[in-house]
Order: structure tokens, then sequence, then C-alpha cells
């Protein structure tokens, strides 16, 4: 009997909990925005730079 408890409550807890997420709502917060973009350069050869 206490198996069957356990094991009801167990089920009921992660069926309630699989339902306790909000759904996601419309982008509210901070939004990044391009200040100042630099230009990508390739990588040099760096051998011989060591003292």
């Amino acid at each position: 009997m206490k198996k069957l408890l356990i094991g009801v409550i167990l089920i009921a807890f992660f069926v309630f909990n699989a339902n306790a997420q909000d759904k996601p709502q419309a982008k509210i917060g901070y939004e990044f925005s391009i200040v100042k973009e630099l230009p990508v350069t390739s990588v040099k050869n760096q051998n011989r730079t060591s003292c």
C-alpha cells in the first residue's frame, strides 16, 4: 500500500511539474545594438614573433 501511494504521489508530482513552465512571451528586456563595427582581418603567421 505504501509503495502504491508513493508511486501515485511521484507520478502526480512529475505530471504537474511538466506544465509548470511559463509560455514564452514577447521579447522584454535589453536589446543589443551595433555602436561601431570593426573590419575583420586575417590571422597572420606568428612563427618569428618570439625573442
